[in-house]
């Protein structure tokens, strides 16, 4: 999204927010469960930022510099107290590193002609070079940020396929 505006359900009164970014590319959209906040994930050339606004203030604010990651899944999610975000982060920031690899030999298939029932998708990782791109880029780790910015890792860069808090929020 380029462009965003809030108002209130009730009233229909808009809700102006200052401190949103020039060239907004929005993604990710979140109310906190106390519909206090609006969080969204900015798109930039160096990655995705995390951003609150404080709908009482009417002021947004960047989060986290561009170190968030949604290749596996959504790239964070509210804690239930509305204190604090749980976020899929890049384990680094270095640039995947290339590895040229000769095949040991040709690459043969046989096709049966036999119909399948559904689409298959194989040889999607055709290499080891493919399955070190794969396992560099699906990882995070995963931190939780305070309101405030601060930063709290939480768990060490794996390859998660799925994030869920329990309704405490501390597991």
């Amino acid at each position: 999204y380029t462009s965003l505006a809030i108002q209130e359900l009730e009233s229909g009164r808009p809700i102006p927010l200052a401190g949103l970014p020039v060239d907004l590319r929005l993604k990710y959209p979140r109310f906190s469960p106390d519909s206090r906040y609006f969080s969204f994930v900015q798109a930039i050339p160096d990655g995705l930022e995390l951003w609150v606004a404080d709908l009482a203030a009417g002021k947004a604010a960047r989060l986290t510099l561009p170190v968030l990651t949604a290749v596996m899944s959504f790239p964070y999610l509210w804690s239930p107290d509305s204190k604090s975000l749980v976020c899929r982060t890049r384990p680094s920031a270095a640039p995947f590193q290339e590895t040229a690899e000769l095949p040991a030999g040709p690459a043969i298939q046989e096709a049966t002609g036999a119909k399948a029932a559904a689409w298959t998708y194989q040889d999607l990782l055709r290499n080891k070079n493919d399955e070190r791109k794969f396992d560099f880029y699906g990882a995070c780790a995963v931190t939780r940020y305070t309101l405030d910015g601060a930063a709290m890792p939480w768990l060490p860069a794996r390859i998660y396929r799925e994030l869920d808090l329990s309704p405490d929020g501390e597991y």
